[in-house]
C-alpha cells in the first residue's frame, strides 16, 4: 500500500508545476477571448468562412471543397466541427486560439528545459511568452498565426526527441494551416539525415500531403490546381496598385516593417538566436565530442527552424509578396527563438562569467521594454481600429 500511495503523490508533485504553467497561460488568453477585439481585421474573413462551414456540416450539406478559398482550410475546419456542438461561432473561435496560445506556451517552456537542462531558466522563458501582451492579444483572435505556431512547435519537440512521424504530422498540420510550413518539407528529412544518416519515406510522404491536397482541392473546385497562386497574385497586384508606395522601397518603410518584426520577436531573442547558432557551430566545428553533443544539435536544430521562416519573411517582403510586415508576423519566430535565449545567456555565463550579471540584467531591462511597447501597441489598435470592425460585424 505505501508503494501506490509514494508513486500517486510523486505523480502529483511533477505534475503541478505544468498546472500552475497552465493557469498562468491559460487566463489572461480564455478571458481575453471573451473580453478583447479581434487583432486584425482578417479575422471577420475567417469568421465568415467557419459559420458557413459549420451551417453545412450542421446541415449534411457539406463536401470537400467546401474546404477550398483563398487561405487553408485547417483552423476554419477545426472551429466549424466544434461550433457544430456549441453552436457559436464567434467565441468558439477565438477559444480555439486560445487553447492552441496555451499550447505555445507550454512548449516553449519544454524547448526550453530540453536546451539548457536548467528549470529557472526555462521558467523565465516561459514567463517571457506567456506575459507577452501582443502574444495575449494575437492568442485570443480568430486567426491562424497562433494555431499554425503551436503546430509548428510540437513539430520542433518530436524533432529533439527524435521521433520523425510525429513531427512530420505536426508539420504537415502546419501546412494545413498556412503556407509558410511548405518550407519544412525539406528542413525535417534534412535533419534526419544529419542525425541518423537516413530519411523515414513516409515521414516524406506526410510532409507532401499539404501542398498535393491542397492543389487537389483547387482542381476540383475550380478546374485548375494553381488557381489559388492565381487569385493572390490578383490580389497583390490590386493591394500595389491601390497602394504605390507599397510597390517601392523607402527608408521609412523599411524601418516601420523592421520595426513590427522587432516588435513581435523581440530584440534579445533575435540577437541570441544569431549568437548561439554561431557559438554552437564554432564549438561544433572545434572538437569531435562537441560535435556529438545532444545539446548542440538541438540548439542547431531549432535554430534551423528559426532561421527557415525568418528567410521566408525577407524573401517573401524583397520580392513584393508580402509588401507589409504585420507585428504578428514576428509571433512565431519569437517561440521559436525564445528557448534560444536562455541557452544563449548560459553558455556566454560559462566562457565569459563576468559578463553574466550585466548580460542578464540588460537582457530583462530590454524584454521589459519591448513588452511595454507591445502593450501600447495593443491598447492603441483596440482604441483605434477595432471598435467599428466589431460593431459591423455583429450588426451583420
Amino acid at each position: 500500500m505505501v508503494r501506490p500511495a509514494l508513486a500517486k503523490h510523486a505523480s502529483a508533485k511533477n505534475a503541478s508545476p505544468w498546472i500552475a504553467l497552465l493557469l498562468v497561460a491559460g487566463v489572461p488568453r480564455v478571458l481575453g477571448a471573451f473580453l478583447l477585439p479581434n487583432a486584425f481585421g482578417d479575422a471577420y474573413a475567417y469568421l465568415e468562412i467557419i459559420g458557413k462551414m459549420s451551417a453545412k456540416l450542421s446541415a449534411g450539406t457539406f463536401s470537400v471543397t467546401d474546404l477550398y478559398g483563398f487561405w487553408l482550410p485547417l483552423y476554419q475546419f477545426i472551429c466549424a466541427c466544434v461550433s457544430v456542438l456549441v453552436g457559436q461561432t464567434f467565441y468558439t473561435s477565438k477559444l480555439i486560439s486560445a487553447v492552441f496560445g496555451v499550447g505555445v506556451c507550454l512548449l516553449v517552456y519544454d524547448t526550453s528545459l530540453r536546451l539548457t537542462s536548467h528549470r529557472t531558466a526555462s521558467l523565465l522563458a516561459f514567463a517571457l511568452i506567456a506575459l507577452s501582451p501582443l502574444h495575449i492579444f494575437n492568442s485570443t483572435s480568430a486567426m491562424t498565426d497562433v494555431p499554425h505556431a503551436c503546430f509548428v512547435l510540437a513539430g520542433v519537440a518530436c524533432v529533439l526527441r527524435k521521433r520523425w512521424i510525429l513531427a512530420a504530422i505536426f508539420v504537415a498540420l502546419a501546412g494545413l494551416t498556412r503556407m509558410d510550413s511548405w518550407i519544412l518539407i525539406a528542413l525535417i528529412p534534412a535533419l534526419q539525415f544529419l542525425e541518423e544518416r537516413r530519411v523515414s519515406l513516409l515521414a516524406s510522404f506526410i510532409l507532401m500531403f499539404p501542398p498535393v491536397f491542397w492543389f487537389y482541392l483547387s482542381w476540383k473546385a475550380t478546374g485548375n490546381w494553381l488557381d489559388n497562386f492565381v487569385a493572390r497574385k490578383q490580389y497583390m497586384d490590386w493591394l500595389l496598385s491601390a497602394n504605390p508606395s507599397l510597390a517601392s522601397f523607402s527608408l521609412s518603410g523599411i524601418a516601420r516593417d523592421a520595426g513590427s518584426l522587432l516588435l513581435s520577436t523581440d530584440l534579445t531573442v533575435m540577437v541570441a538566436c544569431f549568437v548561439g547558432i554561431r557559438l554552437a557551430v564554432k564549438r561544433m566545428v572545434r572538437s569531435e565530442v562537441e560535435r556529438n553533443s545532444e545539446t548542440l544539435r538541438a540548439v542547431v536544430a531549432v535554430n534551423s527552424f528559426f532561421f527557415a521562416f525568418l528567410g521566408f519573411i525577407v524573401l517573401a517582403y524583397l520580392t513584393h509578396k508580402q509588401p507589409i510586415i504585420f507585428p504578428r508576423y514576428g509571433l512565431l519566430l519569437f517561440a521559436l527563438g525564445i528557448p534560444i535565449l536562455p541557452w544563449t545567456l548560459l553558455t556566454i555565463r560559462q566562457s565569459r562569467p563576468q559578463w553574466a550579471r550585466r548580460l542578464f540584467i540588460s537582457t530583462v531591462v530590454v524584454c521589459v521594454l519591448n513588452a511595454g511597447i507591445q502593450l501600447a501597441y495593443s491598447v492603441y489598435y483596440i482604441n483605434k481600429y477595432e471598435r467599428g470592425a466589431i460593431a459591423v460585424y455583429l450588426r451583420s
